[in-house]
């Protein structure tokens, strides 16, 4: 059986604000989260988000100075 969450209000804006940059760019890093939108914890975002039926795929990368991150892709709706 698979749990719902509910989204709290306070980050319904957040997740919607990444949903359109998914949309419409394709990607996000948590930097770019971070820094353009303010949006420190972009991994719970995209949880939520994925809990909604949205496909949002994972991708591993490393940094120009070999720090690991996550880079988030939109795949449309689950």
């Amino acid at each position: 059986m698979k749990t719902l969450y509910i989204i709290d209000p306070a980050t319904r804006s957040q997740c919607e604000t990444v949903l359109a940059h998914l949309k419409e760019k394709g990607n996000i890093s948590p930097m770019e989260a971070l820094i353009v939108y303010k949006i420190p914890r972009l991994a719970a975002r995209v949880f939520e988000l994925r809990q909604e039926g949205w496909k949002i795929q994972s991708i591993r990368s490393r940094d120009l100075a070999g720090a690991r991150y996550v880079r988030y892709e939109f795949c449309g709706r689950a």
